[in-house]
C-alpha cells in the first residue's frame, strides 16, 4: 500500500514527464530533420553571414570620430538640409538651403539634386 500513496504524492511529476516523453517522441519522428532546415535556409544564413561580416569588416576599416571632417560633427550639414541661416567666417549671414528654385520646384528630382548637391557640400568640408 505505500507504493500508490507515492504515486499519488508525485502524480503532477509524473504527468509532466509522460507529457514531456510523448512530446519528445512526436518531435522525434514527425519534425524535419536538422539537415532539412539547413538546406531550406542556406540562402538566409548565407546572407546574415555576410551582412554581419561586412558590418564587421567596415567598423573596423572606416576611420574614427577624430579622423571625420576635423572633428566636426555634421551640425553643418544638418543645417544645410534643414534650411537654417549659418554664420560664416567672414560675418556675413547666409540663407543656405533654401535657395528660390528649390522653394518653388518641390518635386523629387529636385529633392535628390539637393541631396547630391548637400552631400557635396559636406564633402568639400573634409
Amino acid at each position: 500500500m505505500d507504493v500508490p500513496e507515492t504515486l499519488l504524492q508525485y502524480r503532477f511529476h509524473l504527468i509532466v514527464a509522460t507529457l514531456f516523453s510523448v512530446f519528445l517522441v512526436f518531435l522525434i519522428n514527425y519534425a524535419p530533420s536538422l539537415v532539412t532546415v539547413v538546406s531550406y535556409f542556406w540562402p538566409l544564413f548565407l546572407s546574415t553571414g555576410v551582412f554581419l561580416f561586412s558590418v564587421v569588416f567596415f567598423g573596423r576599416i572606416s576611420p574614427s570620430e577624430s579622423d571625420t571632417c576635423g572633428g566636426r560633427t555634421g551640425e553643418e550639414l544638418m543645417h544645410y538640409v534643414a534650411g537654417q541661416e549659418q554664420h560664416h567666417a567672414e560675418g556675413s549671414l547666409q540663407y543656405i538651403g533654401a535657395t528660390a528654385t528649390s522653394k518653388a520646384n518641390n518635386t523629387l528630382v529636385s529633392k535628390v539634386a539637393h541631396l547630391c548637391l548637400c552631400l557635396i557640400y559636406a564633402h568639400s568640408y573634409c
